[in-house]
């Protein structure tokens, strides 16, 4: 699913565990009730000695409705929720340093102990 394009789609409940999914887009989705158990959103950073993951862009949430979606174990490196509404979504696990959750609703999310978004 890398690069892959959902912006504005249709996908309750769909299956996306394990997944690589640097650089798709699910803009303004309806992703409630999804699953992205164990899914895998790193971006690519240069480093001025060497590339550690060739130049993927973050992956985008913005906007979409991520009610009640499982992020069990992903990895969300740098990931975008922008305005994502996250209700009784599951990051139990999830490790997503450097995502952005600006004006996300986040109502009944939850966390592994020591791991909260900076919003």
């Amino acid at each position: 699913m890398i690069g892959s394009c959902w912006n504005k789609a249709f996908l309750q409940e769909a299956d996306f565990s394990g997944c690589l999914i640097q650089e798709a887009h699910f803009e303004q989705a309806n992703l409630r009730g999804a699953s992205f158990r164990d899914a895998i959103a790193v971006p690519g950073i240069y480093q001025s000695e060497r590339w550690e993951r060739p130049g993927f862009q973050p992956v985008s949430f913005a906007g979409a409705d991520l009610t009640g979606v499982q992020f069990q174990g992903a990895y969300l490196k740098d990931a975008d929720f922008t305005g994502a509404i996250l209700q009784g979504a599951d990051f139990m696990g999830a490790a997503f340093e450097g995502a952005c959750f600006k004006g996300a609703v986040l109502d009944g999310a939850r966390f592994s102990l020591g791991m909260h978004p900076v919003v």
